[in-house]
């Protein structure tokens, strides 16, 4: 696999905020991509007639198609994902096990080298979504012990960067902060979590994929993380501090979901082995974000 012209790379979800960043960078490193969606516009960079892109609606008949020596696949990139924000059991299911599923199924039989999930660190008890996650993440090390397709599983906290959905945390409360609303209700925000700038994590994706030769074991746990926890109160107060915001944060009015992770813990040794490193600090990350905002 050292030629990047001799074989393409599957990313699903790459009109996602961070599938579309992924195939932005690797199409910058002239790789060959495919992309799978099931939403419209197919793909967030403007330039894509210009670029070594093809994109795929998500059915099983294109599944099909995408799979065929022509295009000769050798890795995946799985970032698609539903949240349950407003889809039902059915619609969550559908994306976070049995499209991957099917996708799995394929790689088996189609010699594809290397299955990269993105995963959790949210409890699997806490909502559909977590749990849904957690069962496809048993699915892939059940499928990791055929031995054919080797899987990287790939496990961060919270990531920000601009331009991403406003129903995430970071842009949430930078959304609310430039507003100035005036009483924002959280919890008491005593939760400890590592924040990664978009960039950090992007290059952290290209680092796993261009050390694929380093793999020995057909299943791999990597975590990515900037390696510095800061409690939500913190992060909350220092987004209010660069938007120079008047609004007022209503800290224990949210109860701690049950379940609630209170310490993020996360395993950097593999990425850093990988001669990873993060690049961006918290504040840094955070003017980067609200500047291209504003």
């Amino acid at each position: 696999m050292k030629n990047k012209k001799n074989f393409k790379i599957l990313i699903t979800g790459i009109n996602s905020y961070l599938g579309s960043k992924i195939a932005s960078a690797l199409l910058n490193k002239k790789y060959q991509l495919i992309g799978l969606t099931k939403s419209f516009p197919l793909y967030r960079d403007k330039k894509k007639e210009k670029l070594d892109l093809k994109i795929y609606k998500y059915t099983k008949k294109n599944l099909n198609l995408i799979f065929n020596k022509k295009n000769n696949i050798k890795i995946i990139i799985h970032t698609a994902t539903d949240y349950g924000k407003g889809s039902n059991l059915r619609a969550i299911l559908d994306t976070n096990i049995t499209m991957p599923l099917n996708i799995i199924q394929l790689c088996l039989n189609n010699n594809v080298k290397l299955f990269i999930n993105t995963d959790t660190t949210l409890n699997p008890k806490i909502n559909i979504y977590s749990q849904s996650k957690r069962q496809f993440l048993n699915w892939i090390k059940f499928f990791s012990e055929i031995k054919k397709t080797k899987f990287i599983n790939l496990k961060f906290d919270h990531f920000y960067g601009p331009g991403d959905s406003s129903f995430k945390f970071p842009m949430m409360i930078i959304n609310k902060c430039l507003k100035n609303e005036k009483k924002i209700k959280l919890t008491k925000g005593m939760q400890l979590r590592d924040f990664i700038y978009i960039d950090d994590l992007i290059r952290a994706y290209i680092t796993v994929i261009e050390k694929r030769d380093f793999y020995k074991n057909y299943y791999n746990n990597i975590d990515i993380g900037t390696g510095k926890l800061v409690n939500i109160k913190y992060f909350v107060k220092l987004i209010k501090k660069i938007c120079k915001s008047s609004s007022t944060f209503n800290f224990g009015s949210i109860k701690y979901r049950k379940f609630e992770l209170m310490k993020s813990k996360l395993n950097l040794n593999f990425i850093h082995s990988l001669g990873w490193n993060n690049k961006t600090s918290l504040r840094k990350g955070l003017i980067k974000t609200i500047k291209l905002k504003k």
